[in-house]
Protein backbone atom coordinates (compact mmCIF):
# COMPACT_ATOMS: atom_id res chain seq x y z
CA UNK A 1 0.00 0.00 0.00
CA UNK A 2 1.10 3.56 -0.70
CA UNK A 3 0.59 6.56 1.58
CA UNK A 4 0.60 10.11 0.31
CA UNK A 5 0.94 13.07 2.67
CA UNK A 6 0.56 16.60 1.36
CA UNK A 7 1.25 19.75 3.38
CA UNK A 8 -0.07 22.85 1.63
CA UNK A 9 -0.32 26.42 2.83
CA UNK A 10 -3.14 28.58 1.53
CA UNK A 11 -2.82 32.24 0.71
CA UNK A 12 -3.33 34.31 3.88
CA UNK A 13 -6.84 33.89 5.22
CA UNK A 14 -7.79 31.20 2.68
CA UNK A 15 -7.17 28.11 4.83
CA UNK A 16 -10.84 27.34 5.30
CA UNK A 17 -11.44 27.63 1.56
CA UNK A 18 -8.48 25.35 0.78
CA UNK A 19 -9.66 22.79 3.35
CA UNK A 20 -13.15 22.83 1.81
CA UNK A 21 -11.68 22.30 -1.67
CA UNK A 22 -9.61 19.35 -0.42
CA UNK A 23 -12.67 17.89 1.33
CA UNK A 24 -14.54 18.05 -1.97
CA UNK A 25 -11.64 16.20 -3.63
CA UNK A 26 -11.68 13.60 -0.86
CA UNK A 27 -15.39 12.87 -1.28
CA UNK A 28 -15.04 12.46 -5.04
CA UNK A 29 -11.88 10.33 -4.82
CA UNK A 30 -13.43 7.99 -2.24
CA UNK A 31 -16.58 7.68 -4.35
CA UNK A 32 -15.10 7.39 -7.85
CA UNK A 33 -11.55 6.08 -7.41
CA UNK A 34 -11.51 2.39 -6.39
CA UNK A 35 -7.78 2.55 -5.64
CA UNK A 36 -8.25 5.28 -3.02
CA UNK A 37 -8.68 3.53 0.33
CA UNK A 38 -8.41 6.53 2.67
CA UNK A 39 -8.46 10.29 2.18
CA UNK A 40 -8.28 12.58 5.22
CA UNK A 41 -8.05 16.37 5.33
CA UNK A 42 -6.87 18.32 8.40
CA UNK A 43 -6.11 21.93 9.25
CA UNK A 44 -3.20 22.85 11.45
CA UNK A 45 -4.07 24.21 14.88
CA UNK A 46 -0.92 26.35 14.80
CA UNK A 47 -1.52 27.81 11.34
CA UNK A 48 -5.14 27.81 10.11
CA UNK A 49 -3.90 28.44 6.56
CA UNK A 50 -1.99 25.14 6.53
CA UNK A 51 -3.87 22.07 5.29
CA UNK A 52 -2.62 18.50 5.63
CA UNK A 53 -3.90 15.72 3.40
CA UNK A 54 -3.36 12.00 4.01
CA UNK A 55 -4.28 9.43 1.36
CA UNK A 56 -3.80 5.67 1.06
CA UNK A 57 -3.84 3.69 -2.18
CA UNK A 58 -3.84 -0.09 -2.54
CA UNK A 59 -0.73 -0.15 -4.74
CA UNK A 60 1.76 2.00 -6.60
CA UNK A 61 -0.21 1.37 -9.79
CA UNK A 62 -3.46 2.54 -8.19
CA UNK A 63 -1.78 5.72 -6.96
CA UNK A 64 -0.34 6.37 -10.42
CA UNK A 65 -3.79 5.78 -11.97
CA UNK A 66 -5.28 8.26 -9.50
CA UNK A 67 -2.59 10.84 -10.25
CA UNK A 68 -3.26 10.75 -13.98
CA UNK A 69 -7.04 10.26 -13.84
CA UNK A 70 -9.58 12.57 -15.42
CA UNK A 71 -10.84 13.30 -11.90
CA UNK A 72 -7.40 14.53 -10.80
CA UNK A 73 -7.08 16.64 -13.95
CA UNK A 74 -10.50 18.17 -13.21
CA UNK A 75 -9.86 18.89 -9.52
CA UNK A 76 -6.27 20.11 -9.56
CA UNK A 77 -7.15 23.50 -11.11
CA UNK A 78 -9.54 24.17 -8.20
CA UNK A 79 -6.71 23.72 -5.68
CA UNK A 80 -3.76 25.43 -7.36
CA UNK A 81 -5.06 29.03 -7.10
CA UNK A 82 -5.61 28.60 -3.34
CA UNK A 83 -2.10 27.34 -2.51
CA UNK A 84 0.74 29.71 -1.66
CA UNK A 85 4.09 28.33 -2.78
CA UNK A 86 4.89 24.70 -3.46
CA UNK A 87 3.11 22.08 -1.36
CA UNK A 88 5.27 19.42 0.25
CA UNK A 89 4.32 15.97 -1.03
CA UNK A 90 5.55 12.75 0.54
CA UNK A 91 4.90 9.40 -1.15
CA UNK A 92 5.84 6.37 0.91
CA UNK A 93 5.28 2.67 1.39
CA UNK A 94 2.71 2.18 4.14
CA UNK A 95 4.18 -0.03 6.87
CA UNK A 96 1.22 -0.27 9.26
CA UNK A 97 -2.51 -0.91 9.03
Amino acid sequence: MISVTIVATAHAGKGEELAAAWNHCAKLALTHDPGCKTFHVSRSRDNPDQVLVFEIYGSKEEFEAHSTSELAKELLPTLIPLVSGEPRIYVADLLTG
